[in-house]
């Protein structure tokens, strides 16, 4: 019959948005027992074609004799469906006599008998309040009490504000403004005690069934608009809310007033005194799930499962799934940038496509996402690990187990799994105080020590079993009797003490207690009080601790204060016997101790034990607790939790409070991490590894990251659009003068011009050409600069933090750390190398650069140095540095099974991995500061410069050139008293003209050689390929499993995020270059403009070689000019564009002609630069730059990649590093063997027309005078 009611709702599809379809029901008129007739249609619950409104009432579980009929558009009955008695009585209250009206209600535009439907519809259940035009609280029927609860509400929400606004603002602390609330709050209890009967009214209304439905929490707080009614009365619940916190406080502090505080949350969400101070806290939200979980525990709901379904709109992860990665713990919550980036995350998250469904199943955690084919046990049970497993991984899911009767193992439920169905049996402990599983100094990403909780559900191998790390504390000895409600009349302390001691409690015993520096009977009081944190939330706080030990500290000094003022009024004990508490309680306000210490003892004690340990600790346990039962502490964990040991299993009781400040504070968590038989240095069969270093978001940030900075050096080399000093002879003379030119010019030309009208979108002018390139070169230098800077930062992060973090980390985590930082040090390394001419002309940063480098290849070799002491990676990091024999426990004398791992870098190999990085840096730094320095070449284009530029006719009170010419010689002449010396065979051969002129030249090559981008290719391969493999090998083919503990974390998206940082540097420079372009462009129409309506004047021809070429004056820039290959090019493209004609006529000239006839007529020409410009055009003609280099380059660079890879390559007798490190070792001697290739055929290549032939021709030529022309 169902089948024809219901229409199916349209299906989704998985991977797009999904639609919130629903049905709206129509309400036929009709007036006292008529009928009900209806009519459902399906509809976007987001997009109504129709206002409508949602009904939010109790279902109830009596049924009602009428139905609802369902009709067509037509008229025709479909079929019927029952109704409860409370639904009955509000479809009668809301129909119409003589219209229709549109409503939504679950029970009824929901197919209740199917879980799919179910599911997909409560997803979304929170837009469907969201969007209806109103929300209606249906109360029950109206009795003699409900009106006068409704007005009377809305005379003390009246006398409330009036009462308000007479409180001044702007001229008070905010301590005086809260104290005038806390005054005007006081008058309005007064006025409900004036009206005793009225405000039982108002309390009657406020304890109605509705108020304690689960439902009802996330229907109100999704509503714009919403009214509450009783029949034909109807009041805005906005008012009801208001009125709350008086009802609260004039119940007082008990149990049974713990589901108002969920509706005085409900109104300051709602209302105008919610204080946004959380930036993580989403509009709507009454605050984390598992906060507003332990508030519904007394709640009731039809199906248990709906307790989580049903809060899914109202909490933090429900309405932000991201939140579950961006959970902090400690420190400033407050913190600007904290906040700043976290809200950055939020909005990511938000405008990400999928975040859009309506479902929220995008980012949203399995376990979070409804399910009603899963068993309650399954829903409680995955709930439960999500909550531990997540961000910042704190084990407060646990503090919410409060076993009702002796747990046995025969419950299908785990001991672990708080059953939230069930009533709460007792007062939960205060989460915010104490942290006794968390160290309490130092940052730790995760707290928690989990070794089955991993991202995939299916991967879970016990789902039932939960397997946390911790260590022992005490044994429990003797217990007390459950202290059970209305304690203070039926049990005194007395009686608890008695039960606990042999001795009396009065005479005061004078006895010391061991675990603090306090008496025995004191503690005793205190252990009662758990601490006295609830004293002290009564009485407020004059200045907030900064530290747990300063909020310890003020629980205890106001705990005992009112401790003193109740043994005054106990006769049977002596107040005066207590001299340390009378010092305690001097100067304190001891009028309401008395009644505060019993209401905060029995708040705490009841249906709880007193327990007494082994050692004599005492504690405060769960109703359950029993003698021999285990005090442990759980990494993580906020408060000891109590165990019970059941044949191999153990059975979890419960949170516990000890009173020993030393474990609460969590001083006891490092000490016995690092104890001998406490830190687990033992491998196991599976390696647990961090989402912030591990997960898929870091390395695919990282390798993006890399890749993209390695892929703009290629794109900007084969593009042209690097500075010109990037292109060194020897890679020109590759990259023109192979057979494969031809394809890669044509492939450079189509990036160029792909690059200019897809980036650019117009080609520049002719006469803009030259400054627009210049303009793009500076773009992608920012681009490539922006990544690179990215690169060194996040290499510096990972690296500081894992050896600042290592307590908290495996070995394996710590091993992915180096790895991520050896790849981003490569790959900044790489790119510096690559823009050193950049860095010529901006010296701002350059030496922090190096500064950095240096740094991180010493941090690099000390982490290299320590993961080498681990053979196995599934050990904690702690066990390296304390822990010196832990390759022996973890190898030889492993008895758990767990095959010992070979390491993955031999010590053989240490020097070589290191080594090509040391390379680079001293490179970098030699090519910026030395740049072509030292060469024999320096000699030759030294004296031409200073010869062609410094003429005595122009400074002939400064420079003479006989003095010029022998400071100059004397570097030769040094090179040859040294060859002449007869000391060894080498030495001798140095007489050889012919050898030195060899020797000469091949210096020049090697110069240039060691400039070229291609000296670098080797070792950058080596290091490129031996940081992927690092990381492929280690991630992705590890030997053991890797449970990777947590989804997209914080930690993960971060860096994901930070790919756009390059992105934005390169469009601003583009923008300005294109503002700049268009204003000029602009400035040349107007000119052009003016020029033509100006007289038009004859223009006489202009002789190019006329035009003079700006040359430097000074003896700085002129070693600049030699010394800079931008400044090579700059000469070359001031010839090309001043004296092209002439030029041209030259080259074909010296093209024709006979380098050692003819260079001596090239010489003597005007220009400086054009006779460097030929110069070195001579030069590069005599590089031997054949095919075998290339081959030898191919050959080294397959050699590097195969090297990076077995360096990496696990094995267990760690062969493949061995063959690594031989071959690394070849490498270098090949490198020399290529050094002496260049040698031979360079002195293959000399004759006796060499360049240093044509030096010696240079010198001696005459000068000319300035006025000589050519």
């Amino acid at each position: 019959m169902e089948s024809l009611i219901y229409a199916p709702l349209p299906p989704q599809d998985p991977n797009r948005n999904v639609t919130a379809y629903s049905r709206l029901l129509e309400l036929w008129p009709g007036e006292g027992a008529d009928p009900f007739l209806c009519t459902l249609q399906n509809v976007d619950i987001e997009h109504p074609h129709v206002p409508f409104e949602a009904l939010s009432y109790v279902w109830g579980k009596e049924k009602s004799d009428n139905v609802l009929l369902c009709a067509d558009n037509q008229g025709n009955i479909l079929g019927q469906l029952e109704l409860t008695k409370n639904l009955e009585q509000a479809l009668r209250g809301l129909r119409h006599p003589q219209q229709r009206r549109i409503l939504w209600i679950d029970a009824i535009c929901i197919r209740q008998d199917d879980n799919a439907e179910r599911s997909r519809q409560v997803s979304y259940m929170r837009s469907v309040y969201n969007n209806a035009s109103r929300v209606i609280v249906w109360l029950g029927e109206k009795d003699a009490t409900v009106r006068n609860a409704f007005e009377f509400a809305q005379k003390l929400v009246m006398t409330a504000a009036v009462l308000e606004a007479n409180i001044p603002q702007g001229s008070q602390s905010p301590q005086q403004v809260q104290a005038a609330r806390l005054q005007r709050q006081a008058l309005v209890i007064n006025a409900m005690k004036a009206h005793p009967e009225d405000s039982r009214a108002l309390d009657a209304l406020l304890t109605k069934e509705y108020f304690e439905r689960v439902w009802c929490i996330q229907e109100v707080a999704a509503a714009k608009d919403c009214v509450a009614k009783c029949e034909d009365l109807e009041i805005d619940f906005g008012i009801l809310l208001a009125v709350v916190p008086f009802v609260f406080v004039n119940r007082g502090l008990t149990p049974n007033a713990s589901g108002l505080s969920l509706w005085q949350a409900m109104g300051m969400v709602k209302g105008e005194d919610h204080d946004e101070t959380n930036p993580l806290t989403p509009t709507g939200s009454l605050g984390p799930m598992l906060r507003v979980l332990m508030s519904v525990r007394n709640f009731k709901a039809t199906n248990p499962v709906d307790r989580i379904y049903a809060l899914l709109g109202c909490t933090d992860e429900g309405l932000e799934p991201i939140l579950g990665s961006l959970n902090t713990f400690g420190g400033n919550k407050r913190n600007r940038k904290l906040a700043l980036m976290q809200r950055g995350m939020i909005w990511l998250a938000k405008n990400l496509e999928g975040q859009r469904r309506p479902d929220g199943k995008f980012l949203r955690h399995w376990a979070l996402r409804p399910d009603y084919d899963k068993s309650v046990r399954d829903v409680y049970r995955d709930f439960t690990r999500y909550c531990i497993r997540r961000s910042p991984r704190v084990l407060d899911a646990l503090s919410h187990v409060q076993h009702h009767s002796d747990p046995t193992g025969q419950d299908e439920f785990p001991t672990w799994v708080p059953k939230f169905y069930e009533p709460r049996n007792a007062s939960s402990f205060v989460l915010e105080v104490y942290m006794a599983g968390v160290p309490p100094q130092g940052h730790y990403r995760y707290f928690a020590h989990l070794q089955d909780s991993p991202l995939v559900q299916s991967s879970i191998k016990e789902p039932n079993v939960l397997q946390a790390d911790g260590f022992r504390v005490d044994v429990v000895a003797t217990v007390s009797d459950t202290i059970t409600p209305g304690a203070s009349e039926t049990i005194s302390p007395q009686t608890v003490w008695n039960q606990l001691f042999t001795m009396p409690l009065s005479p005061r015993p004078n006895f010391q207690y061991e675990f603090g520096p306090e008496a025995l009977d004191v503690a005793f009081f205190m252990t009662l009080l758990a601490g006295g944190v609830l004293n002290a939330l009564e009485v407020g706080f004059e200045g907030a601790p900064t530290t747990r030990l300063e909020a310890v500290e003020h629980f205890t000094r106001q705990a005992k204060c009112d401790l003193y003022q109740w043994l005054e009024g106990e006769p049977s004990l002596e107040a005066q016997a207590y001299p340390d508490l009378i010092r305690d309680s001097q100067g304190a306000n001891l009028e309401q101790g008395r009644s505060r210490f019993e209401k905060c003892s029995v708040m705490y004690s009841f249906n709880r034990r007193l327990y007494r340990t082994r050692s004599g600790m005492l504690g405060l346990g769960p109703m359950v607790t029993k003698p021999g039962d285990i005090v442990v502490v759980l990494f993580g964990g906020r408060y000891p939790f109590l165990l019970r040991q059941l044949a191999s299993e153990w059975l979890f009781l419960g949170e516990t409070y000890v009173r020993n400040n030393h474990i609460m504070l969590g001083e006891a968590v490092m000490e016995n991490k690092i104890m001998t038989g406490t830190l687990d240095c033992v491998p196991r069969d599976k390696v647990e590894a961090s989402a912030d270093i591990a997960g898929n978001g870091v390395l695919v940030a990282f390798l993006l990251s890399a890749l993209l900075t390695l892929g703009a050096v290629v794109f900007g080399y084969l593009s042209e659009s690097l500075p010109e000093g990037y292109f060194n002879e020897i890679d020109l003379a590759l990259v023109t003068q192979m057979h494969f030119k031809n394809k890669l010019d044509s492939l450079r030309s189509t990036l160029a011009a792909w690059k200019d009208k897809a980036l650019f979108r117009k080609q520049p002018s002719p006469r803009r050409r030259k400054l627009s390139r210049g303009e793009r070169q500076e773009a992608l230098t920012r681009f490539i600069l922006a990544l690179s800077d990215q690169q060194l930062a996040t290499g510096f992060a990972v690296l500081i933090g894992a050896i600042a973090n290592h307590s908290s980390l495996t070995a394996y985590d710590f091993r992915i750390a180096f790895g991520l930082a050896w790849f981003s040090a490569t790959t900044h390394l790489a790119t510096l190398d690559a823009l050193r001419d950049y860095f010529i002309f901006h010296t701002t940063v350059r030496n922090w650069r190096i500064r950095g480098m240096v740094l991180i290849l010493l941090l690099l070799f000390y982490c290299q140095f320590i993961t080498l002491a681990s053979p196995h990676d599934s050990v904690p990091m702690q066990c390296l540095y304390d822990r010196p024999d832990t390759g022996v426990i973890a190898g030889a004398n492993n008895t758990t099974g767990v095959a010992a791992q070979s390491n993955y870098v031999s010590p053989v190999s240490i020097s070589g991995v290191l080594t090509p990085f040391f390379m680079l840096i001293t490179g970098y730094v030699t090519r910026i500061y030395w740049s072509r320095g030292g060469g024999a070449d320096n000699v030759l284009l030294e004296r031409i410069v200073f010869r062609w530029k410094y003429r005595p006719s122009t400074f002939p009170e400064v420079f003479d050139m006989d003095t010029v010419d022998r400071t100059l010689l004397f570097r030769e002449f040094k090179l040859l008293q040294q060859s002449r010396r007869r000391r060894g065979q080498l030495e001798r051969a140095g007489n050889c003209i012919g050898f030195r002129r060899a020797f000469y030249v091949y210096l020049y090559i090697m110069d240039i050689y060691d400039e070229s981008f291609l000296s670098l290719a080797p070792p950058l391969i080596f290091m490129i390929s031996y940081g992927l493999a690092q990381l492929v090998f280690t991630r992705w083919m590890y030997p053991l499993p890797i449970v990777v503990d947590g989804g997209m974390s914080f930690g993960q998206i971060t860096p994901l995020c930070f790919l756009v940082i390059p992105f934005l540097a390169a469009a601003e420079t583009y923008y300005e270059a294109k503002t700049d372009n268009t204003t000029e462009e602009s400035q040349n129409e107007a000119t052009a403009d003016e020029a033509t309506t100006s007289v038009t004047l004859p223009i006489n021809p202009i002789r190019v070689d006329t035009i003079p070429v700006t040359l430097p004056t000074d003896d700085d820039a002129v070693k600049h000019l030699y010394r800079r290959e931008h400044d090579y090019n700059e000469a070359v493209n001031s010839i090309k564009v001043y004296l092209h004609a002439e030029v041209n006529d030259i080259e074909a000239e010296w093209k024709s002609a006979n380098l050692s006839t003819d260079l001596l007529a090239i010489l003597q020409k005007k220009d400086t630069l054009l006779c460097k410009y030929q110069v070195l055009e001579a030069f590069k003609r005599s590089l031997p730059i054949k095919m075998h280099s290339w081959i030898a380059f191919a050959l080294n660079s397959v050699l590097c990649v195969t090297m990076g890879i077995l360096l990496n390559f696990p094995s267990q007798n760690g062969l493949t590093g061995v063959i690594g490190s031989v071959m690394l070792l070849f490498y270098y001697s090949s490198s020399v063997t290529s050094s002496l290739t260049y040698y031979m055929s360079t002195v293959q290549a000399m004759n006796k027309s060499s360049i240093m032939g044509a030096y010696e021709k240079i010198r001696k030529v005459p000068i000319a005078p300035d006025s000589t022309s050519s």
